[in-house]
């Protein structure tokens, strides 16, 4: 269903009427050197998940980064004014028409919408930038990246069972999911890719922290825009719908679409985007990484 091909470059995600073949290359050249399959010090590696450039039609399609409302005219006209913003208040982001389709999917098509979004998310992450930089995510047990999925995006796994509201306020885990996207934009960008897929797992005695998930949802959806491929929420109960029912106000309806519930008895719903080798025995998989456990409490 999935194949494994070699890394596509992102800009094929455009229309050719969107971006001139010279800023294709000039943008979508890949870093150089190895990429860890995990963003954990000290974890073993497995092997990295490499897909072959589809044709443009079949990459829009995979990435899901072109919809009715967003036509190439408004990509246009929304990078035209995020050069404009750049230029006037941040000269040193670089500003690109990825940026702007990404933009323009988060906000149908509307620029002021796309560009205040990406205004106020730039802000957001200047007023952080050292607290953002200080944190260290080889040492980060509750939110790291893992693997590969099916289609060469990275994973990052949410492991709820390393939260408690007394040791962190809601601040300082969403600086935790900053500094973690920060480290899965460079994974993307060496895969040549722009989503990643998460799995939220959600066992029993995770503490459910209201204010923290309103707060980290609101950060994704403000400074990480069309970014997840899918979420995977694991294991999924009476419970888990309770708190999907409160938290779901919070979540733009096309992240809804991205979202799949897999029940307790049937971890194999998570082989349809995660190959065994690259998903941890704790979720049905081959991989024997250890997800990392709180101390008990005494």
């Amino acid at each position: 269903l999935f194949p494994r091909f070699l890394p596509p470059h992102p800009h094929f995600l455009l229309h050719s009427a969107v971006l001139n073949m010279s800023e294709l290359r000039e943008e979508t050249e890949p870093p150089e050197g190895h990429i860890s399959s995990c963003s954990l010090e000290g974890a073993s590696e497995v092997p990295r998940v490499l897909i072959q450039r589809p044709s443009v039609a079949e990459l829009i399609k995979l990435e899901e980064l072109e919809i009715a409302e967003v036509t190439s005219e408004q990509v246009d006209a929304i990078y035209e004014e995020l050069v404009a913003c750049q230029e006037a208040d941040f000269p040193e982001v670089k500003v690109t028409k990825l940026i702007a389709r990404r933009l323009a999917v988060a906000n149908p098509g509307n620029p002021a919408a796309a560009v205040e979004q990406w205004r106020q998310s730039l802000l957001w992450r200047q007023e952080r930038k050292d607290a953002i930089a200080a944190h260290d995510c080889t040492k980060e047990t509750l939110i790291f990246r893992r693997g590969w999925d099916r289609l060469g995006h990275p994973v990052l796994i949410w492991n709820g069972r390393m939260h408690r509201a007394a040791d962190r306020t809601p601040e300082e885990v969403t600086i935790a999911m900053a500094a973690a996207t920060e480290e899965v934009a460079a994974a993307l960008q060496a895969q040549g890719l722009e989503k990643c897929t998460i799995i939220v797992h959600l066992p029993a005695g995770t503490e459910w922290d209201w204010r923290m998930g309103r707060e980290v949802i609101s950060f994704l959806q403000q400074s990480f825009p069309e970014r997840l491929y899918r979420a995977l929420i694991y294991p999924c109960g009476f419970w888990t719908q309770v708190a999907w029912s409160m938290l779901s106000v919070v979540v733009h309806p096309r992240t809804v679409n991205k979202l799949r519930f897999v029940a307790k008895d049937q971890p194999e719903d998570f082989l349809e985007f995660i190959s065994p080798e690259q998903l941890p025995e704790c979720f049905g998989g081959t991989d024997d990484f250890q997800l990392p456990t709180a101390p008990e409490k005494r």
